[in-house]
C-alpha cells in the first residue's frame, strides 16, 4: 500500500485566536508525495489562468497521467501547477513562471537525476548551450515524445568553469534507450570522453530536487526549463 501525506493549507482564519473547536475552515491547497496542488479558484488568481481554461485543460488530460494535473477531493478539485505547461507546445526560460521553483517542480513526474561534468573549463553560457543541444538533440531523435528538462549550472569547486545537474522525463516507454542516448551524446565519439556523466534514476523521497536549487540564487542566468509537447 502507498503511503500518502497530506499537507492542508487553511485560510488566515485558522489564527484567530477566537476561533471555537465546531469552527469550520477552507482547505486551499495540499501536499500529497511531495506534490502541491492548489484549489482551483485559488490557482485561477495565482496564475492569472480564469476558471474556465483550467477545466478545459484538465479535460484534456483526463485520461493521462491525471494525477500529475489534478486531484479530487470532497467533491472539490485541487491543481497541480504543472498544468500550466498543457497550454504551450515547446517552451523555454523562466519568465512565464510563478511562484516557487521548487513546488512548480516537485509538480511533475520525472525519469532522471543527472549531473554532467566537462572534460575541459567551460564558461556558464557554453554550459547552457550544450544542454540546449542535447535537448534538441533528444527531441529531434524522439520526435512525436513529449519531454521536459530542468538543469542548472553551477562552477566547479576545484578548476575553473562549471558543471550541471539536471532532472529529465519523458513519455518514451524504453526509458533505458533514453538514459543510453544521454550517456553516449555528453560522451561523444572520441577516445576520451567529452564529459563525465552520473544519471540516476529520479526518486521524489531522495531529495533531488532541493539539491538541484541549493545554488539558484548564485546563478540567476544559469539555469533553464525546456519543454517539448506532443507534436
Amino acid at each position: 500500500m502507498n503511503q500518502i501525506n497530506i499537507n492542508l493549507s487553511l485560510d488566515d482564519s485558522f489564527n484567530n485566536p477566537n476561533n471555537r473547536i465546531d469552527d469550520e475552515f477552507i482547505a486551499t491547497g495540499l501536499t500529497i508525495n511531495q506534490r502541491y496542488y492548489i484549489e482551483i479558484k485559488q490557482f485561477s488568481r495565482m496564475y492569472g489562468i480564469s476558471d474556465s481554461t483550467v477545466r478545459r485543460l484538465l479535460r484534456k488530460v483526463e485520461h493521462r497521467r491525471s494525477r500529475e494535473f489534478a486531484i479530487k477531493l470532497e467533491n472539490k478539485i485541487f491543481v497541480s501547477p504543472s498544468i500550466t505547461m498543457l497550454t504551450k507546445e515547446n517552451f523555454s526560460k523562466m519568465d512565464d513562471i510563478n511562484g516557487n521553483w521548487e513546488v512548480f517542480l516537485r509538480g511533475f513526474e520525472w525519469d532522471y537525476f543527472g549531473c554532467v561534468s566537462f572534460k575541459w573549463s567551460i564558461t556558464q553560457a557554453t554550459a547552457k548551450e550544450r544542454m540546449t543541444k542535447f535537448f534538441d538533440k533528444l527531441s529531434n531523435k524522439f520526435k512525436s515524445a513529449e519531454i521536459r528538462m530542468f538543469y542548472v549550472c553551477e562552477e566547479n569547486k576545484t578548476r575553473d568553469g562549471y558543471h550541471t545537474h539536471f532532472i529529465l522525463w519523458s513519455d518514451i516507454a524504453d526509458k533505458a534507450e533514453v538514459k543510453r542516448f544521454m550517456e553516449n551524446h555528453f560522451r561523444g565519439n572520441g577516445k576520451q570522453p567529452f564529459a563525465n556523466t552520473k544519471i540516476d534514476k529520479y526518486d521524489p523521497n531522495d531529495g533531488g530536487i532541493g539539491y538541484l536549487l541549493k545554488e539558484l540564487s548564485n546563478n540567476p542566468d544559469g539555469y533553464d526549463y525546456l519543454y517539448k509537447n506532443k507534436p
